[in-house]
């Protein structure tokens, strides 16, 4: 609530006591005030939601962590069986890589991003964005975890961000598709190079 000392504040800012102002106006718009403030607070959250997106997918893999890990990151072997994805760098914290993605029915498109963790037999992630800063970003994941004896779930998925996600409804689909063709030859790979070392 305002007092008498805030109405004395407001007409001494204003031009002194010749101006009038009313504790009752100074209450009205304190109370406006508030509520603009909630409503922009509120609007804020909805706009983070808005342009944020995550996609993730799963896929269960009869081969350890470790066997996994190794053909993810063997990435020279990439051609051989990555459907979606090459890839020229090292997995290093830091490092840039050069991805070139190829997406069910879309144009092939080269990114330069970042490596930011490099958990052996757990986590890889790297992170790109566009040219101008809020338009658009991707942090890009791959984790294991361990499902039992000679076995692993990897959990494939990316973080999105930027004033264009809301448009990109299309290519989200079809990102989801390409990361389901990784997951699936991956699992394959795995599998056979796990199965190869048992025999």
């Amino acid at each position: 609530m305002c007092g008498k000392s805030a109405v004395t504040a407001v007409q001494a800012l204003l031009g002194g006591p010749s101006l009038r102002v009313s504790q009752q106006r100074l209450e009205h718009l304190e109370f406006v005030a508030r509520h603009k403030r909630r409503a922009l607070g509120s609007l804020l959250c909805q706009t983070t939601t808005m342009f944020d997106r995550n996609l993730e997918t799963t896929v269960d893999i009869l081969a350890p962590a470790e066997v996994v890990w190794a053909v993810l990151t063997d990435t020279a072997a990439w051609p051989e069986w990555n459907p979606i994805l090459k890839c020229e760098g090292r997995f290093e914290q830091g490092q840039r890589l050069e991805v070139t993605a190829h997406l069910p029915g879309r144009s092939p498109q080269t990114f330069k991003p970042t490596v930011l963790t490099v958990e052996p037999n757990a986590e890889l992630a790297w992170r790109g964005s566009a040219a101008i800063p809020g338009l658009f970003a991707g942090r890009h994941y791959f984790r294991l975890e361990p499902e039992g004896a000679g076995a692993c779930r990897l959990v494939h998925g990316e973080d999105f961000s930027g004033l264009l996600v809301p448009f990109f409804g299309g290519i989200l689909a079809d990102t989801e598709k390409g990361f389901h063709a990784m997951n699936a030859a991956l699992k394959a790979r795995a599998e056979a190079r796990a199965g190869g070392a048992q025999e």
